[in-house]
């Protein structure tokens, strides 16, 4: 709170706010994960979840049942594309969406993560202003966050879920990852500012 009427900060705060949002979508839809599996949800229906709902459920039904979905993926793209209007965030969440009924589940994770980082790439190729917060967030939040879900996406049975406690470190990891970014940017904003004031 301290840092972000900082001079200078602009750019990482535009990225911290739509972080915030995307982290609360993520909480709220894990959340709602649990209930479902709390309510004896196995892995066989969660695998065929999209076409359970297709075929099973009347079309006011299943996009009931869409509402969370797409509140999870609005919230996540907007984090991913803070640049793009809410408009556009909003189409690609609905697509995102109804693409995401057509994958099995064990694939989900790595259906959401693929999306996400695509849409990241795309975020950072179209920024107007590629200075130091542009530059340090593919570096030390992008990179590290894809390195980890790809470890996640091809090890989780054999060394993510018996010695790092599975998904958590990958939810983990976001949050750290964005707060050390954002300490650096004010950290390098500040002895800009320094420099300037003594030159």
């Amino acid at each position: 709170m301290a840092m972000r009427n900082s001079s200078c900060m602009q750019v990482p705060n535009t990225f911290l706010k739509s972080n915030i949002v995307g982290l609360l979508a993520h909480g709220i839809a894990h959340g709602m994960l649990g209930v479902v599996l709390r309510q004896g949800w196995n892995e066989e229906k969660a695998s065929t979840f999209g076409y359970i709902l297709l075929r099973e459920q009347s079309i006011p039904q299943t996009m009931l049942y869409q509402i969370p979905g797409f509140i999870f993926w609005n919230g996540l793209l907007k984090a991913t594309m803070p640049d793009f209007e809410n408009s556009i965030v909003a189409e690609l969440a609905v697509l995102a969406q109804i693409f995401g009924l057509l994958i099995p589940g064990q694939f989900g994770f790595t259906y959401v993560q693929t999306v996400l980082m695509v849409l990241f790439a795309l975020n950072q190729l179209v920024q107007k202003e590629k200075g130091f917060a542009y530059a340090t967030y593919s570096a030390m939040v992008g990179f590290p966050v894809i390195l980890i879900g790809w470890m996640e996406s091809t090890q989780c049975s054999n060394f993510v879920k018996d010695r790092l406690y599975g998904h958590v470190v990958y939810d983990a990891s976001i949050p750290i990852l964005i707060l050390f970014w954002y300490a650096v940017c004010y950290m390098h904003a500040s002895s800009t500012t320094t420099k300037e004031k003594t030159a």
